[in-house]
């Protein structure tokens, strides 16, 4: 982290904490938007004596619940299943859970939910329910709504702390899966493989393109152009798991230039955070001009701030010659925001 930065690092610190808790929060809304795109759905399930249906993704299912996974496994042309013996309104709470690790219930379900956790193999929620939930506060209690929730903020023990992490890995494996995929792109020439429920759910910009009629709707492949293969597959990672290894991405400033083509602001501030701690004298300045034309408002800001808690050093060298290296538009707006 470059020296210029100073006591600025504990506030992108904080906005990191921050935005990490926001992504999860918004992961979560998006996985329940998800339930409902049903125009990407590839099985059905039948439930409760009025054989309601319930169109599913098999990615999910299979990610999410070891009985789907080795149902899908086994019975991999099958179309549809019958639960004759589950209602619809437990079947929803379990879709719930499985789509976004959040569920709310009353206290007189937790039998039927118990016993769907059984059926459908779904140890995390078990152990959440008797964790949250005693034997004895069950019978006390029937009006009370329970919540419970896979969330990393929570008061919960390590053990249950560790399911948020499982299944953020869970659906991390889907990535670049051809498994259960109905879309490919061609980035730099190489296949990466994804499903629309995912992109759908978690992108304006994807959802608009797969349901608004264009030929990309239509199509099992697109190819992506100015883009680099490895800034892709991190875009992809943020759209399943709300995480992004930095590590595996040789320019972060191409992964913010995709976020602001895509429309998605919650990775370019990620991105933004991660470009602001490696500020130096020698790229200060000339991030300037990359954050106004990508729309990084953050990003923009933090630098104006920087400038003008650092005007002292306007004379150092690689300071100065930053500055001069800045277009000279860019270096009039700056000069009207800090008087540098």
């Amino acid at each position: 982290m470059g020296q210029i930065i100073g006591k600025n690092h504990v506030e992108i610190v904080e906005k990191q904490k921050k935005q990490k808790i926001e992504t999860k929060s918004k992961v979560i809304q998006n996985m329940k938007v998800a339930i409902e795109l049903e125009e990407f759905s590839d099985f059905m399930c039948i439930v409760g004596e009025d054989e309601e249906e319930f169109p599913v993704h098999k990615v999910i299912l299979s990610l999410r619940s070891a009985y789907f996974d080795d149902y899908f496994k086994e019975n991999k042309v099958s179309k549809q299943k019958s639960f004759p013996d589950v209602t619809p309104e437990i079947f929803e709470k379990v879709l719930e859970w499985i789509y976004s690790g959040k569920v709310s219930f009353a206290f007189d379900e937790v039998d039927e939910i118990t016993q769907a956790c059984h059926d459908f193999q779904l140890n995390s929620l078990t152990e959440l329910i008797q964790y949250r939930i005693p034997q004895e506060g069950r019978r006390n209690n029937d009006e009370k709504d329970e919540d419970i929730e896979d969330e990393e903020d929570s008061d919960l023990d390590a053990q249950i702390f560790d399911f948020n992490e499982r299944n953020s890995m869970r659906f991390g494996s889907a990535i670049n899966n051809p498994q259960y995929s109905d879309i490919k792109f061609i980035v730099e020439g190489q296949e990466v493989f994804a499903h629309r429920v995912f992109l759908a759910a978690r992108s304006k910009y994807y959802q608009a393109v797969f349901m608004s009629g264009m030929r990309e709707c239509r199509e099992d492949e697109i190819v992506a152009p100015l883009v680099t293969h490895n800034s892709f597959l991190a875009m992809l990672a943020f759209l399943y798991t709300g995480e992004v290894d930095y590590s595996r991405v040789d320019n972060v400033c191409d992964l913010l230039t995709l976020s602001d083509k895509l429309i998605m602001n919650g990775l370019k501030l990620h991105t933004e955070l991660v470009i602001a701690q490696n500020f130096t004298q020698e790229n200060f300045f000339m991030l300037f001009p990359f954050a106004d034309q990508y729309n990084a408002d953050w990003l923009k800001n933090f630098i104006v701030k920087i400038a003008i808690q650092n005007k002292h050093l306007k004379t150092r060298n690689q300071i100065r010659k930053s500055y001069e290296e800045m277009p000279q538009n860019y270096r009039r707006q700056l000069d009207r925001l800090t008087r540098f």
